[in-house]
């Protein structure tokens, strides 16, 4: 089981800390289906789910990420945070149309501010579906002598 199973999802995982997040699909995609082998409640198996699916949208594959956030979706609809997975395929896809009918899918199953960036929810920027990437805090020290950015 370890070999079929566990190795997997330790390379999965590892490849995901490392950035490489292709490598985490590829890896994940075809035992993600034998993760109630590994043991564990639903909540630490849903974990690797969650995974694959984050793992898809940071590669940047958006029909893959639909596809997974999609199939959240169908087990449970009611999830606030599977609807979010698909807002952000679609924006991924460039279906800012789509994605806002799936934040306000998130809104009306309750857990999703109405507002996007609150209690958790996508940082979204000034086209709304538009994600905000920051750059990483640097030292106080540092702080305006990289990037042309002042951090703070």
């Amino acid at each position: 089981m370890s070999r079929e199973i566990g190795l997997p999802f330790c390379r999965a995982l590892q490849a995901f800390a490392a950035g490489e997040y292709r490598a985490c699909v590829e890896t994940l995609l075809p035992v993600r289906y034998m993760n109630h082998r590994l043991g564990g409640s639903h909540a630490q198996r849903d974990i690797i789910a969650w995974t694959l699916v984050e793992a898809a949208l940071r590669s940047g594959d958006g029909d893959m990420s639909l596809a997974l956030a999609n199939e959240r979706c169908q087990l449970k609809p009611s999830s606030p945070q599977n609807w979010r997975l698909v807002a952000r395929a679609h924006v991924l896809r460039g279906d800012q149309d789509r994605a806002r009918r799936a934040w306000a899918r998130g809104v009306a199953a309750g857990g999703v501010s109405r507002r996007p960036g609150r209690h958790g929810g996508p940082r979204l920027g000034v086209a709304w579906m538009t994600p905000v990437v920051r750059p990483a805090k640097l030292p106080a020290d540092r702080r305006g002598t990289e990037g042309g950015h002042e951090s703070g």
